[in-house]
């Protein structure tokens, strides 16, 4: 399963204040929310996939270096005035992961790509892209007798071990025993 959202910027509804409803400036025909709101329905989405958003324990993000989740969302929350959720509260950067797995020096996607003789599939740098890329990268690392844990965030400085994850989980399928479902995030830092 996937989750996409179009966010506007934060300050496009401030700009916006006072505008009559039928000004040309209001796109009618645009699909995007606030950052707040795509962050709640992210919670939902999750929920309705099965996943216990209040157990961290039970899923991880992996994003595409530290940046993501580990500078940019954590001010994105800030500015939108709501607290940083607790589900990215740890991540793995899947460039830490990779490097250690196979002894490697990749400095990002497509070069973990073409160390794996796996070929780009989309536009790198498309969000959407980019997730089935990493994903593509995770379920490869899985096969290959990898496993994924905290390397960002709070879980990673308190050094705490998470349980690997399998194939299954990387594509979404329902976890068994102490496997965990693992997200990427659609940037690539990314």
């Amino acid at each position: 399963a996937r989750f996409h959202r179009f966010i506007r910027p934060t300050s496009w509804d401030s700009l916006l204040k006072g505008l009559p409803k039928d000004s040309p400036k209001l796109n009618k025909g645009a699909r995007t929310v606030s950052f707040a709101k795509a962050v709640q329905h992210l919670e939902e989405w999750m929920t309705k996939e099965g996943v216990n958003v209040a157990d961290t324990s039970g899923y991880l993000f992996v994003t595409c270096g530290n940046w993501d989740i580990g500078t940019i969302i954590p001010k994105q929350c800030k500015k939108s005035k709501i607290a940083l959720p607790a589900f990215w509260g740890s991540f793995s950067n899947i460039k830490t992961v990779f490097n250690l797995q196979y002894n490697k020096k990749a400095s990002g996607m497509k070069d973990m790509l073409r160390s794996l003789r796996m070929p780009l599939k989309g536009v790198h740098h498309l969000g959407m892209d980019d997730t089935a890329n990493l994903a593509g990268i995770v379920r490869k690392m899985l096969s290959d007798g990898g496993s994924f844990e905290a390397t960002g965030g709070a879980a990673a400085r308190k050094q705490q071990p998470r349980p690997a994850a399998s194939e299954g989980a990387a594509r979404g399928a329902p976890p068994q025993g102490g496997v965990r479902r693992l997200y990427s995030s659609p940037g690539a830092d990314p």
